[in-house]
């Protein structure tokens, strides 16, 4: 038996990050992003799409989507790793983007104390695993700071 987690409610820093998100000149819609991935992409899933950043080689340049079933922190979650993508892990390998992406957000996340390590295990395993993705110190750190200095 697991004992359960509390109960928490991080939705206090949705409106900071919709900021940062502007910020990097993006804007963001609570939609299924599945609607909006381009086809290569929806080829190559293989769940349910919980977020997507849209950047300018694409139809709709500047746009977040996060799906609706997201609870708060999970939208807080989801948020900080497509903001990531944003800011620029989006060039070279799929795997190392991910890695960085999702690392950023539970470092982020960790920081207020929302934990999503539960998560945040698994999609790293399995990012690192899908195309030899590597761990970028700098690049995780340089997001990092610059999602932080603006909350």
């Amino acid at each position: 038996d697991h004992p359960e987690k509390p109960s928490s409610n991080f939705s206090f820093l949705l409106p900071r990050l919709f900021k940062v998100a502007e910020a990097a000149e993006h804007n963001v819609y609570i939609a299924d992003p599945q609607k909006y991935m381009p086809l290569h992409m929806r080829l190559r899933c293989t769940g349910r799409t919980l977020g997507l950043c849209q950047t300018s080689d694409w139809d709709a340049p500047g746009s977040i989507y996060l799906h609706p079933c997201l609870s708060p922190d999970e939208r807080v979650r989801v948020l900080i790793h497509e903001i990531t993508h944003g800011l620029g892990a989006n060039k070279g390998q799929v795997g190392t983007n991910e890695i960085t992406a999702e690392t950023v957000s539970h470092l982020v996340c960790r920081e207020f104390g929302l934990d999503t390590w539960d998560f945040a295990y698994p999609y790293l395993a399995y990012s690192w695993w899908i195309d030899g993705g590597h761990f970028r110190e700098s690049d995780i750190n340089m997001y990092a700071n610059e999602i932080l200095s603006h909350l």
